[in-house]
């Protein structure tokens, strides 16, 4: 009769959470991309409408021009993109939240803790979910510190886009700094809103957060051998 091994690292069970990280984010880029391309098109459609009208109309100075006329239409589908940006960035975050608990929880009963990450105190969910890595589990997480202090630069912008319309509340000089460095994004000097100029950033926040997931779950396993 065979015996299990002692010796056998229960933790490594939690490579199959990065695989399918790959099967729950990919969804959402192609949605992005899809609906960028649904945009484009929305636009490219008042462009063409715009064209027409000002060829047609343009020996008669008493008409409009093709902008007047198609205004509201402009207006509208301007407000496409920053409207599908700050919902995508809310939600690839909220995903991301519920892999990092999701990833606690699995840890947890794998080390045999009753504790959950929402038992720990912490500003936020993904604090409380670090906390847990790092007190509960008693794993180190140094190797992570520059990608924490990025994640945590990524929780300021969500909340400014779910509680403040895209303000940022919090202008100390490093988070605007960390705003004008990063690639896809820029800030209104006056009043602090925040834009979302790039569907490429949000392709690059899912990359960077699940890379964060990732080595978690590398360190779990190297420190729990």
């Amino acid at each position: 009769m065979s015996r299990s091994n002692p010796d056998i690292n229960k933790f490594i069970s939690l490579q199959n959470l990065s695989i399918l990280y790959e099967f729950k984010f990919d969804p959402i880029k192609d949605y992005l991309n899809q609906t960028q391309e649904l945009i484009l098109g929305v636009e490219q459609d008042v462009s063409e409408k715009i064209k027409k009208w000002d060829s047609e109309q343009h020996d008669d100075p008493e008409t409009p021009n093709g902008f007047a006329v198609y205004e509201s239409e402009v207006m509208a589908t301007g407000e496409f993109r920053p409207l599908l940006y700050r919902s995508m960035f809310i939600t690839i975050y909220g995903f991301f939240e519920h892999e990092f608990k999701t990833l606690c929880g699995y840890a947890g009963g794998i080390s045999g803790t009753k504790l959950r990450p929402n038992d720990l105190s912490g500003n936020n969910y993904i604090d409380q979910c670090r906390r847990f890595v790092s007190k509960v589990l008693n794993v180190n997480l140094d190797n992570l510190q520059n990608d924490w202090a990025e994640i945590t630069k990524f929780q300021l912008l969500r909340n400014s886009f779910a509680h403040n319309n895209g303000i940022l509340k919090d202008t100390n000089k490093n988070n605007i700094d960390f705003i004008h460095k990063t690639d896809g994004l820029s800030i209104d000097e006056e009043t602090y809103e925040i834009f979302i100029e790039t569907n490429e950033f949000l392709i690059i926040l899912i990359n960077k957060l699940v890379k964060f997931l990732d080595k978690t779950i590398e360190e779990i396993i190297r420190q729990k051998e």
